[in-house]
C-alpha cells in the first residue's frame, strides 16, 4: 500500500496510474510491433490482399509451413544442440563455480573475470577464434602435428555437430561459473556445519544439504545457457556445415536472404518466440527461487593452500585447463592476426601486415567510424529507454511481471525483430532500424543495472522529497539521476559494447553504405582472408573489453 500513499501526496490517483502506464505504452512497441509484423505479415499475411488476415486459407497455409520437414528438422536440431551444449557447459562450469564459491586462491579474480568472455567476445568473432584455434589448420592441430610428427590433423571436429556444441560450451561455461558460483557462495553454511558435528561425511552433506540449496541456481543458469544456445545464430551459421545443422535463427535468415520467403520466416519466428518466451519465464521463476534460498552476504571462503595436497593439485589442474579452454579462441584470434600467409601454399610467418593493411584500408577505417557512431547511438537509446522505465518503478528493485515483460527482447532475438522491420519497410529498413534493434537488445541490461543501483539509494531521501510534494518524475530527475551518475556511465558503456559486436541484425537488415567492423570481419572470414578478419576481430574485442572494463569499474564506484 505504500505506493498509493506516495502517489496520493505527489498527485491524483489518475496521474499516478498514468505515470506507471507510460513506460509500458512507450517501450512495448519497440519489440511487440516488429515481432507482430514478422508474424502477422508473414504466415498470416493475405495473399495479394484478396483474403482476410486470419482467414481459413491463411491458417491452413500457416499450419502447412509449420509442419514442413525443414522447419521440424531445424526445431529438432535447435533443441538437441542446445541440450547437449548446456550439459557440456554445466560439466565445465560447475567445478569452477565450487572453487570460486568456497575457496580463496591466487588468481581467483582473474579466473572470475572469465565470466565476461561471452560479452567481450561477440559470437561471430568467437567462432573465428575457435576455428583458428581448433580448426584443421588451427593452433592446436599445428602444434600436435609438429610435436608428434603427424602427417595430418588429429582433431577434425570444428565444422560439425561436435564443433557447434563445443563452441557453445566454451563460450557459455564461464556464465555457469559466475552465476552458480554467486548462488553457491551465498548458501547458508550453518546446516552443513551442524551435519558435520553430527558425524555426516562430506558426500552425504553435499547430497542432502548443499545440492538441494544450490539446485535452483544451477537450474536457472542452465535455462539461461539453454536459451542462448537455442537462439544461437553466428556459431551454427559458420560451423554447421549445411542445412542439416541450421538452428531456427539460421533458418529465418536463410528464408529471407536465400528464398525471400517471408511467410516461412514469420512462421519460424513465431515458433522460436513461443519456445524462447517459455524458457525465459522458467528462468525468471528459477532465478527468484535461487535468490530466496540464499543469504544476503557470501560466506567465508577457506584458503585453498590449507587443503589437502591432492585437492590443491586437482584444483590447479582444473583451473589452468578450463581457463586455457575458455581463452583458446581469443588466443587463436590474436595469434592469427599477427600472421602473414605465404604465397603458393608457403608457411605462414609472424607479421604485423594485417594491422598495417587494416589501418591503411579505407573500407576498414570507414567500418571503425561507423561502428563507433552506431555504438554511441545505441548507448544513448538504450540508456534513455532504461531511464524511462525507472519512472514507474519504486526503490525496492522488485519488478515482478514487468521485469519479465521488459526482458522479452532477450527472447525476441535481433534476427526476429529485424525480420519485422523488413516486413514493415520492404524497400529497406535502413540504419535507424538497425540502431533500434540493437538498442532493444541492449536496454534490459542497462535497466537492470540502473534499477539495482537505484534500490541502494537510501529510501529516506525519496520519502523526504515526497513529503515536500515532489512527483515521481521530479524525484527521478533531480534526486535519483544525479546519484546514479556512475551507474548511468556504466550502462552507456555496456550498451556500446553490446552494439560493437552484434552482427545478426546487420546481416538481416544489410543497410547500404554502412559497413560495420564485425560484419566486415565475417565477410573477410567467408573469403578465407583470416589474418585481416582476425585483426578486425581483435580491434572489436579490444574496444568491447575496454567498454566492459569501464562499466565494471564504474559499477563499483559510489553514485
Amino acid at each position: 500500500m505504500r505506493w498509493r500513499s506516495e502517489f496520493t501526496v505527489g498527485g491524483s490517483r489518475a496521474w499516478s496510474l498514468a505515470i506507471r502506464t507510460l513506460p509500458w505504452l512507450l517501450v512495448a512497441p519497440l519489440f511487440l510491433v516488429p515481432f507482430g509484423a514478422a508474424v502477422l505479415g508473414g504466415p498470416f499475411g493475405s495473399a495479394g490482399g484478396s483474403e482476410a488476415l486470419f482467414s481459413a486459407a491463411s491458417l491452413e497455409r500457416f499450419l502447412a509451413i509449420l509442419g514442413s520437414p525443414s522447419i521440424l528438422a531445424s526445431l529438432r536440431f535447435s533443441l538437441l544442440q542446445a541440450l547437449v551444449s548446456t550439459s557440456l557447459s554445466l560439466a565445465l562450469g560447475l567445478p569452477g563455480a565450487w572453487l570460486l564459491a568456497r575457496y580463496r586462491f591466487r588468481g581467483r579474480r582473474l579466473y572470475a573475470a572469465l565470466s565476461g568472455i561471452p560479452f567481450v567476445f561477440p559470437p561471430v568473432l568467437f567462432t573465428l577464434g575457435f576455428v583458428r584455434a581448433w580448426g584443421r589448420n588451427g593452433l592446436v592441430n599445428t602444434g600436435l602435428m609438429s610435436l608428434f610428427g603427424l602427417p595430418k590433423a588429429p582433431l577434425d571436429f570444428a565444422y560439425s555437430f561436435s564443433g557447434v556444441v563445443i563452441a557453445h560450451a566454451l563460450l557459455n561455461f564461464p556464465l555457469v561459473v559466475a552465476l552458480v558460483g554467486a548462488v553457491w557462495s551465498r548458501v547458508p553454511r550453518t546446516p552443513e556445519d551442524a551435519a558435520r558435528c553430527l558425524g555426516a561425511d562430506e558426500g552425504r552433506i553435499f547430497a542432502t544439504i548443499t545440492l538441494p540449496s544450490i539446485l535452483p541456481g544451477i537450474a536457472a543458469a542452465a535455462s539461461l545457457v539453454f536459451l542462448y544456445c537455442f537462439m544461437s545464430f553466428a556459431i551454427p551459421l559458420t560451423l554447421g556445415g549445411g542445412p542439416g545443422y541450421a538452428t531456427l535463427e539460421v533458418s529465418i535468415y536463410a528464408a529471407v536472404s536465400g528464398e525471400q520467403n517471408f511467410a516461412k520466416a514469420g512462421t519460424i519466428a513465431l515458433l522460436e518466440g513461443c519456445c524462447a518466451i517459455g524458457v525465459l519465464a522458467l528462468y525468471s521463476l528459477l532465478q527468484a527461487r535461487s535468490v530466496a534460498a540464499s543469504t544476503d552476504a557470501p560466506g567465508e571462503r577457506l584458503p585453498l593452500s590449507s587443503q589437502r595436497r591432492c585437492l590443491r593439485r586437482a584444483a590447479a589442474l582444473w583451473l589452468v585447463s578450463s581457463g586455457a579452454l575458455a581463452l583458446s579462441p581469443l588466443l587463436g584470434l590474436l595469434v592469427s592476426s599477427f600472421t602473414r600467409v605465404g604465397r603458393w601454399g608457403g608457411a605462414a610467418t609472424l607479421s604485423i601486415e594485417p594491422y598495417v593493411k587494416t589501418f591503411t584500408d579505407r573500407g576498414s577505417l570507414r567500418a571503425m567510424a561507423d561502428s563507433l557512431m552506431l555504438a554511441l547511438a545505441v548507448a544513448a537509446l538504450g540508456v534513455g529507454i532504461a531511464v524511462l522505465l525507472l519512472i514507474g518503478e519504486g526503490r525496492t528493485g522488485k519488478t515482478g511481471i514487468r521485469g519479465i515483460f521488459f526482458a522479452l527482447p532477450v527472447a525476441l532475438s535481433s534476427v526476429m525483430l529485424s525480420l519485422g522491420y523488413l516486413v514493415l519497410f520492404p524497400l529497406g529498413a535502413g540504419v535507424g532500424a538497425l540502431a533500434l534493434v540493437q538498442a532493444t537488445a541492449a536496454y534490459p541490461l542497462a535497466w537492470r543495472t540502473l534499477s539495482a543501483a537505484r534500490s541502494r539509494i537510501p529510501s529516506g531521501l525519496d520519502e523526504a522529497a515526497i513529503l515536500l510534494g515532489a512527483s515521481r518524475p521530479r524525484i527521478l530527475a533531480t534526486l535519483d539521476l544525479p546519484l546514479l551518475r556512475s551507474a548511468l556511465l556504466s550502462s552507456l558503456a555496456l550498451c556500446a559494447a553490446i552494439s560493437l559486436g552484434e552482427i545478426n541484425a546487420a546481416l538481416m537488415l544489410n543497410p547500404t553504405n554502412f559497413p560495420l567492423l564485425g560484419l566486415r570481419a565475417y565477410r573477410l572470414m567467408g573469403s578465407y582472408q583470416y589474418p585481416l578478419a582476425c585483426a578486425l576481430g581483435v580491434i572489436v574485442c579490444l574496444w568491447a573489453g575496454l567498454a566492459f572494463a569501464a562499466a565494471d569499474r564504474l559499477s563499483e564506484e559510489p553514485g
